[in-house]
């Protein structure tokens, strides 16, 4: 697999609350109004396009009233952006859940999972959630059990707005094969409903830890996951 370097330049609504480094590159907003920052992808062969990352308005999200109705679920299943393959999962009624891959390579994927809270949404506060067995759903036991597997809690900030995410990054070979994973997972909540967003590195099984790393830096899948979450709560809402 040839290696591809992605260099994220962020337009000013992502750059603002994302902390990209380097210097942001004006682009003209695309034709999809619900898109307006880019990756630009060089391949080795010097050959390039820019990746177009969605967003929102760039203010705080949206709050819900309740539960979703069957109309707004319907238009979040249906959301689309440029350079992503969105495939709508089959789910219970409730929930909303859409997979986005990107076309090349490396490939990502973008999981967006929205439901209604059970009972009571759990606040956003890190001490509230360090612990959540939960959390670690993503992590197989393998990977689990491998001593350099990276997993990581943290509260982080999207438009002015408290966030709680989490990273793992590992690799372990067994007899039943290989697990790999390099995830950034990004949970938020308004008392009515939650949403998660995934960010992962979903291509081929990379030779070592540190290629797939190169490959999906933890800053990459970071942007990919807070471009979702700022594109959905901004839709989710009336």
């Amino acid at each position: 697999m040839s290696v591809v370097n992605r260099t994220l330049v962020c337009g000013l609504a992502l750059f603002a609350g994302f902390g990209c480094k380097g210097k942001p590159t004006h682009r003209e907003a695309p034709a999809n109004a619900e898109s307006g920052s880019g990756s630009a992808r060089t391949t080795a062969n010097t050959d390039s396009h820019t990746l177009v990352l969605p967003r929102g308005d760039g203010t705080p999200p949206k709050r819900t009233k309740g539960p979703l109705s069957d109309e707004m679920k319907t238009k979040l299943r249906a959301l689309t952006f440029p350079g992503f393959e969105a495939a709508p999962q089959n789910t219970r009624a409730d929930t909303v859940v859409v997979d986005f891959h990107t076309g090349d390579r490396p490939k990502l994927k973008a999981t967006v999972q929205i439901q209604p809270c059970d009972s009571a949404c759990i606040p956003l506060e890190l001490p509230r959630w360090e612990h959540l067995d939960q959390l670690k759903d993503l992590l197989h036991a393998d990977l689990r059990a491998a001593k350099d597997t990276t997993f990581e809690v943290g509260a982080n900030e999207l438009n002015g707005t408290t966030m709680i995410d989490t990273y793992q990054v590992g690799m372990a070979t067994t007899d039943a094969g290989t697990r790999y994973s390099d995830t950034y997972v990004l949970y938020y909540n308004d008392g009515s409903n939650k949403i998660r967003v995934v960010g992962m590195y979903a291509d081929n099984k990379p030779d070592t830890r540190e290629q797939m790393l190169k490959l999906a830096p933890k800053e990459d899948l970071e942007h990919l996951a807070k471009a979702f979450m700022d594109a959905y709560t901004q839709a989710w809402a009336d």
